[in-house]
């Protein structure tokens, strides 16, 4: 079951919300926000049985937040729909080094992996072939 809680936000502009109760900010209007933080036991749950995004490794998997450029921020853990799977190694080192260099130029791309990911909870098959096509993208850039 999906538990929500509200957050009040002073932001710089209006957005919309998308379906999965996050915030789309176009820089308009400053105006006092609601953003609506998701939390989704079961998606995790379900990445937790998923491979590594980045190596692939099927041990160890840990459900890895994106902060950057989604809801979360300092002190704010983000929606759970802005989650990946990584091993304990890969998600140690995204914390150490942080992740704009952990994820290099690809951020956005692990962005939409992890909105695709929920959009696929409990569909492994399919969420198994994303990774993989994902960690190509990956490795074909270094």
């Amino acid at each position: 079951m999906v538990d929500a809680f509200v957050f009040l936000l002073l932001s710089c502009g209006m957005g919309l919300f998308n379906r999965w109760g996050s915030f789309f900010p176009s820089w308009n209007n400053p105006w006092i926000l609601f953003v609506v933080y998701m939390r989704d036991a079961k998606h995790l749950k379900f990445l937790r049985t998923l491979p590594c995004c980045v190596c692939l490794r099927m041990d160890t998997v840990q459900a890895a937040h994106i902060r950057k450029g989604t809801d979360g921020g300092i002190g704010i853990k983000p929606s759970d729909c802005y989650t990946v799977p990584l091993c304990y190694e890969c998600h140690n080192r995204q914390h150490n080094i942080g992740e704009i260099t952990f994820w290099e130029n690809n951020i956005h791309k692990a962005i939409c992996l992890a909105i695709e990911l929920f959009n696929d909870t409990g569909k492994k098959e399919k969420a198994i072939h994303r990774i993989i096509g994902f960690n190509r993208v990956l490795r074909s850039k270094k």
